[in-house]
This record gives C-alpha cells, sequence and structure tokens, in this order.
C-alpha cells in the first residue's frame, strides 16, 4: 500500500493475534480520518482474506456486499438474499481454510437492527469456536463500537482485543511533510492534530500556505469534515454539542460557564459533556498539584479545537480574494500557542512517570512598576488570574517531584524573563514541594539561560527534544 504511514505496535498486535491467540476477534475503534480501513488493509495485504465494506442503506444492500465480497475467494457466486445466508456463506469460506475476515463500518448494519445483532454474535460464536480464522469488526462511529459492540449484549464478550487508534505521533506525520521546516511541522500537527487524512491531503505545504488552501477554504474536505464528522457521530445531540463546543472554545468553560452560555438544563448539558468526553473530542481539567472546586472543559482533539477558535469565527473571510493567513495571523498566534502547551503536557506525561499531570491556575497579586502590591481601597491586593503551563507530580521509587514548566511558542529564543515569571508564579503555590522546573521553547534558549540551566537543574526542551530528534531531559 502506498502513503501508509506507522502503526507499527498495532501491526504487531493484529499478527500476534492471528498467529498465536487462541481467541481470534478483534474490535478496531477510533475517530473518523484516523487509519482504521488503511491498518485492516495493510494487514490483510498477502493473506486469504474477505474485507467487507458495509454501507449506510438497507440491510438486503448490505448482503448483496458480502456477496460480492466473498465470490473472488470462493470461486462461485452463491444466491443468497438474507443476511443469515450470507453469514452462513461466510462461515463456509472461513470453514475452509484460516482466512481473516474484516468487517468494516459495522455500524451501518448494525444500528437500531437487533436481529442483525443477534445475527451477527451467532456468527462470531460460531467463527470464534469451530474454525481457526480471524474476525475484526471495525467502524466510524466511536460511541457505537465503544457502547453497543463492546459492553452491551449480545455482542459483549466476543471480543478479546480492542485496538484504539490514536493520533500518529510528530515523528510519524512528518513523512507526509517531508521538506517544510520544523517550525511549519509543528503547526501542522498542532492544527491537524496527527490524524493522518489530513496530513496526506497537506502533503509537503508549508503553513502558511496550508491554511490559505486547505484550512480556510470553503471548498476543501477538511473545512467541511470536522461539522460533518460530528454530527454523524452524535447524532441528535449534535446541536448541544456545537454549542457546548463553541462555549468552551469562547473561554466559557467551567459546568456553570457552560450552562449560563448556552441555555442547556443539567441533563442535557451533562448527558453531551459525557458523551464528548467519551469520543474523546473535549476532555475535563482540574488544577494540578492544587484543585479548584470547578473543573475546566478544554477541546482535546486538535482539528475541532481550530474549527471553533479559527474557521467558525472567521468563516467569513474565506470569500475574499486576498490571502486568510495574513488576515487572522495574530489569532492564530494566540491559538498555536495554546496547543502547545498541551502538546508540551503530553511530551511530559509520555516520557515520565507522572502520578497526575495538567496545569495549574489561579490569582495571584498584580504590583506596579516598583514590584510593589496594588491594593484596593479596603487595603486587599488587586488580583489576576494567571496560569502554570505544565505541571506534574513525578514518582520515582521513593522520591516525589513536582514538575513546573513554562511554553512558548514563539520566533524569539527565550530568555531568563520566563524563568522568572515561572518562579513568582510557583510561589503563590500553598503547601510544599520538591520543584524541578522546566522551560519548553520551539525557539530555543538564550545563552545565559542555557548556562544557568546546566548548573541550576533546569530542564530544557529545545526544538530538538520537542522534534523528537533527542531525548527528553533526565531527571536525575
Amino acid at each position: 500500500m502506498e502513503n501508509f504511514i506507522g502503526r507499527e505496535s498495532e501491526l504487531r498486535l493484529l499478527e500476534r493475534i492471528y498467529s498465536e491467540e487462541s481467541v481470534k476477534t478483534c474490535i478496531v475503534s477510533g475517530r473518523r480520518r484516523i487509519g482504521k480501513s488503511s491498518l485492516l488493509r495493510k494487514f490483510a495485504e498477502n493473506r486469504r482474506s474477505i474485507i467487507v465494506q458495509f454501507v449506510r442503506s438497507s440491510e438486503i444492500a448490505n448482503v448483496e456486499i458480502i456477496r460480492e465480497s466473498v465470490k473472488d475467494l470462493l470461486g462461485y457466486d452463491a444466491e443468497i438474499n438474507t443476511l443469515h445466508s450470507a453469514l452462513s456463506l461466510l462461515k463456509d469460506a472461513c470453514s475452509e481454510e484460516k482466512t481473516l475476515l474484516i468487517f468494516d463500518e459495522v455500524p451501518y448494519l448494525l444500528d437500531g437492527n437487533d436481529t442483525a445483532t443477534t445475527e451477527m454474535q451467532h456468527f462470531v460464536d460460531s467463527i470464534r469456536s469451530e474454525t481457526d480464522s480471524m474476525v475484526v469488526m471495525c467502524g466510524s462511529s466511536v460511541s457505537f463500537m465503544m457502547e453497543e459492540v463492546l459492553k452491551k449484549k449480545p455482542l459483549y464478550g466476543r471480543f478479546a482485543f480492542n485496538i484504539e487508534l490514536k493520533p500518529l505521533s510528530l515523528q510519524e506525520v512528518r513523512k507526509f511533510h517531508p521538506s517544510i521546516s520544523d517550525t511549519d511541522l509543528m503547526r501542522l500537527y498542532l492544527t491537524l492534530g496527527g490524524v493522518p487524512a489530513y496530513h496526506e491531503v497537506v502533503g509537503d505545504t508549508p503553513y502558511a500556505d496550508a491554511v490559505d488552501k486547505y484550512l480556510m477554504n470553503k471548498f476543501a474536505m477538511i473545512v467541511n469534515d470536522i461539522p460533518y464528522g460530528l454530527s454523524e457521530e452524535l447524532g441528535g445531540m449534535a446541536g448541544d454539542a456545537f454549542s457546548i463546543l463553541e462555549s468552551i472554545s469562547s473561554g466559557h468553560n467551567t459546568y456553570a460557564a457552560i450552562m449560563g452560555r448556552t441555555g442547556l438544563n443539567d441533563n442535557r448539558l451533562s448527558g453531551c459533556l459525557k458523551r464528548l468526553c467519551g469520543i474523546h473530542v473535549i476532555e475535563k481539567m482540574n488544577s494540578v498539584p492544587e484543585a479548584r472546586k470547578s473543573n475546566i472543559y478544554v477541546i482535546s482533539d486538535r482539528l475541532t479545537s481550530f474549527y471553533f477558535a479559527i474557521i467558525q469565527r472567521y468563516q467569513g473571510l474565506m470569500s475574499s480574494n486576498i490571502g486568510v493567513y495574513e488576515s487572522i495571523r495574530p489569532m492564530l498566534y494566540t491559538h498555536l500557542g495554546r496547543e502547545f502547551e498541551s502538546f508540551c503536557r503530553d511530551l511530559v506525561t509520555s516520557n515520565y512517570p507522572c502520578e497526575n499531570s495538567g496545569s495549574w491556575w489561579g490569582p495571584i497579586p498584580i504590583r506596579d512598576d516598583s514590584g510593589d502590591i496594588i491594593r484596593n481601597r479596603d487595603g486587599k491586593p488587586v488580583t489576576e488570574d494567571v496560569d502554570i503551563d505544565v505541571t506534574a507530580t513525578i514518582r520515582m521509587g521513593q522520591n516525589r517531584m513536582d514538575l513546573f514548566g513554562e511554553c512558548k511558542f514563539t520566533t524569539k529564543k527565550m530568555g531568563f524573563s520566563a524563568l522568572n515569571r515561572l518562579e513568582e508564579r510557583i510561589g503563590y503555590l500553598n503547601g510544599r514541594y520538591n520543584n524541578r522546573l522546566a522551560l519548553f521553547s520551539m525557539s530555543g534558549f538564550e545563552d545565559d539561560l542555557e548556562e544557568y540551566a546546566e548548573s541550576n537543574g533546569v530542564l530544557l526542551f529545545g526544538p530538538d527534544v520537542l522534534m523528537g530528534l533527542r531525548p527528553v531531559p533526565d531527571l536525575d
């Protein structure tokens, strides 16, 4: 297969199931465009295999698809007109010789069809117990695959493995963009989020051109794919979800603030938030290491975040004859800065033994130019809400380490002002912590800061580390 990138660990697991496991059943789940079908077609190469690609149509239309899918393998065209007879035909093929059987977009057959679901349960049971063949199911509806296939009868307990496809890593998506700069690669990754189909569409295009051609162009696939995918996944809940996502994107991100902004009642709001968390579009965050009374919600899917922060707000510019990128560059950089903080948090949690991680936010006193705290008429300090971009509690044996980090995604090298700001904010935390300071900068660091960091144990995550060209700093 051309342009197949990454997924080595998933392919190894599929190979192990096929070759070694006694129960050869597997679910492959993940959001639209994440590469489920490409993975399974890659795995099916050079194997006796049947791939059934269901469509959103009638049961009899999908029966016809089964007939066509198995015709070449069997060497004859069977006359079948029911799902039961179609599955019996597949069972004959799987019994005759070891076969890899893939049901792609299975929700199109099973959703709302209890009879078909029961038929499929009996079929999977017979393949498991009477053949050495392997059955894989996948579908683009994450909630259906998780709730209806994995957790509910009659299919509950039939699948021994669930491979949930995650976005590709930054290093993997480099192969879609071999000639662009590291900075542009990072920008694309923070926007497209490692979803292979979108990186493939953009290809080897610098970020500014990608914005104009593919991200702020009303005729481009990516622009229209996000609302379509959310509507497909969420059905009748889509309207509420769009209101919630717009609220979170605009900074109204606590439960109370979202309720006030959207006007949704408690049942509808809590139900939709749970659904959005379940399909990994949003996530709930609390302040670390000091929890707050209220959690906040953030949009964790990067392209969805870009859609609500940029595309939806500035879609009126899409019809202009000038490049949209130049018109919205300041807003783009602000958005990319926030996504960079999320990227750095993920980098920490994936490379260190974190007990918990996130960011910290809270009020601190405002100081005047002389450094004195500004007070109101009652003598109380005037405060402002600030945050620490990256926080983590790290356990190494019996030792606890509290990591606090500052992130900057700018064209200027990071200097001492960032370190001073980080130290000041840590000073307002309550409690006792074993502080370890970390700085993250795509443009590197000024020489005097690098020298200070080396002799004072400050962890520096420069461009080589962020791009995966060097390992993360050692904590020892």
